[in-house]
């Protein structure tokens, strides 16, 4: 079994969200575009960045790791989240809780290599955010970042998405749900 073969399986064993997902992973050279590109169901990619690359199917996700040395499952549950459906829920309701201070931040400690690119500012900031995630819970992150950068609110929900992702199941229902209870309304 390779390496990456390897990873795969240990992926799925700490990361159960991933199962839902389908993901074939390729390893390519470091291209210089940053660590790893995450391929959606039907996303072709733009000459002006890069295309699909033919080994990933169009019909099924797929991630480009461009520096497999330094690749780690908790890399591969990271990309998961730009494409799981339930971490697109998580994504939105902490957007909303960000302050324009805590996005300012963000984007001066986060050298996300797309966050300065030719991107629609709102999927820049979808991207940060995507960041602040795979930050917080897949250890991307400093543990002091993740401290002080949150609020009790946010951690609450960045620790539900955690545990979404390591059982598969989303525990007490909704997103909105979690903040309602947070919010004390019922």
């Amino acid at each position: 079994m390779g390496l990456l073969e390897s990873l795969n399986n240990l992926d799925k064993k700490d990361w159960k969200f991933l199962d839902k997902l389908n993901i074939k992973q390729i390893n390519m050279p470091y291209i210089g575009k940053g660590y790893a590109e995450t391929w959606p169901v039907d996303e072709t990619g733009s000459p002006d960045y890069m295309m699909r690359p033919n080994e990933l199917p169009i019909n099924q996700h797929g991630i480009s790791v461009f520096q497999p040395d330094k690749w780690t499952p908790n890399d591969t549950a990271g990309e998961g989240l730009h494409i799981d459906p339930m971490a697109k829920q998580y994504r939105k309701r902490l957007l909303e809780t960000l302050s324009p201070e805590q996005l300012d931040q963000a984007k001066a400690e986060f050298n996300d290599y797309s966050f300065g690119s030719n991107l629609p500012e709102t999927r820049r900031v979808e991207n940060l955010t995507d960041a602040l995630m795979r930050g917080y819970t897949v250890g991307q992150a400093p543990e002091s970042f993740n401290q002080n950068f949150y609020n009790d609110q946010q951690k609450g929900l960045l620790d539900q998405l955690k545990r979404y992702m390591q059982t598969g199941v989303n525990e007490g229902g909704t997103v909105q749900d979690y903040l309602r209870q947070y919010n004390g309304v019922r």
